[in-house]
């Protein structure tokens, strides 16, 4: 049903191609990430900040939540007549996941299409690494529109190269979006401010990041290894957990009882969570990246690494080389990890430098500068 739907999306884009292209147009497809700080509207700022009258117009993923049929209707059909006219028309095209009805189009040569992604790096498995049968078959397709590819440092180029199935000489390592703010003293303290703006009482606690990777294989196992109440009572009182879940993964595990645990799966913006964060407990999540950058403390709780392994995504680097860091594995052993966690982490720089080849605020102008001016 979904590639009927596909090739039906393609067959409206191809009617609109008799169309001119506006080179003064950019279309975003934002499906992954519609964060304030994510690498689409960074990229949309800078744009917008270098050429104020640019046009810029947004695909998000499809939405179907009304109850009532006629309105249903009216989405799918606003979004089938909409965007493939968006796309036809536009000089340039930014992406930050993979577009599967692009696998049926075809663009103009002059046409630039950007892939970003929606993470700075990753650990494990994506893309063509990941997928297999006709979804792989798709995926490379789609892929195959990509003029550029946008990548953190040249070490990343052979995994994206594998990911995306694209040729080495679309990858382009021009440092990530998202990363800008992470070097730019000025703008953290600004986003801190706007979220204890909104959070006064928690302004002098000791905010512990919970944010795990999605597992879609077996939520009641995630229930066993993170009792988050159990952890909190076992801190001192000026701890309190941010966690950030999945939305499935907060609709299941729900509202926990107590005032010390505060789900914020729905929070407008990651970046903003990360830079007020004390320490990140994490697993095989690429936000193990960005915190990385702000050279604070990162708990790595993999308590079902080898199954993850070897069972659902798998990893492209081998976890323990990747981290550099201790790995908890029992639950016992993550409360004392968070009471004795090191706040001088010398490791971490050795893992930037090896995985950011621009350590500065410019990423999103080199990306603007490529695009937009060569």
């Amino acid at each position: 049903m979904k590639r009927i739907l596909y090739i039906v999306y393609a067959g409206i884009f191809y009617i609109y191609r008799i169309l001119p292209l506006n080179n003064n147009k950019t279309t975003f497809i934002m499906t992954h990430d519609k964060s304030i700080n994510g690498n689409i509207m960074c990229m949309v700022r800078k744009i917008k900040e270098e050429q104020p009258d640019h046009i810029c117009k947004f695909i998000t993923k499809l939405q179907l939540k009304d109850k009532n049929m006629l309105k249903k209707i009216f989405e799918i059909l606003k979004f089938l007549i909409l965007t493939p006219y968006y796309l036809a028309t536009s000089k340039t095209i930014f992406l930050d996941n993979i577009f599967l009805p692009m696998s049926y189009m075809k663009f103009n040569s002059s046409v630039k299409v950007i892939q970003l992604w929606h993470g700075c790096n990753t650990l494990k498995k994506f893309g063509q690494l990941s997928n297999n049968g006709v979804l792989k078959k798709i995926e490379k397709k789609a892929n195959s529109q990509y003029t550029h590819v946008i990548v953190s440092s040249k070490k990343m180029i052979k995994l994206h190269k594998e990911a995306f199935g694209v040729k080495e000489n679309v990858i382009y390592p021009l440092g990530l979006p998202r990363m800008d703010i992470l070097f730019n003293k000025k703008k953290i303290e600004q986003e801190k401010n706007k979220f204890y703006k909104k959070h006064r009482n928690l302004k002098n606690k000791k905010i512990i990041l919970y944010a795990p990777t999605f597992r879609d294989n077996n939520l009641s196992e995630f229930d066993s290894n993170m009792d988050l109440r159990d952890i909190i009572e076992k801190l001192p009182s000026e701890y309190i957990i941010i966690n950030k879940f999945h939305p499935f993964v907060a609709q299941k595990y729900g509202k926990i009882d107590s005032e010390r645990v505060i789900d914020m799966s729905n929070y407008e913006d990651l970046t903003r969570l990360l830079l007020v964060a004390d320490i990140l407990i994490s697993d095989y999540s690429s936000i193990i990246f960005d915190y990385s950058i702000l050279n604070k403390p990162i708990i790595y709780y993999a308590y079902d690494k080898e199954k993850y392994k070897e069972n659902i995504r798998g990893f492209y680097y081998e976890y323990e080389k990747y981290v550099e860091s201790e790995i908890v594995i029992f639950k016992y052993d993550l409360i004392k990890s968070i009471i004795n966690v090191n706040y001088i982490d010398t490791n971490k720089s050795k893992f930037i430098n090896k995985y950011v080849d621009y350590k500065d605020e410019n990423s999103s102008y080199r990306i603007y500068y490529k695009i937009y001016k060569e």
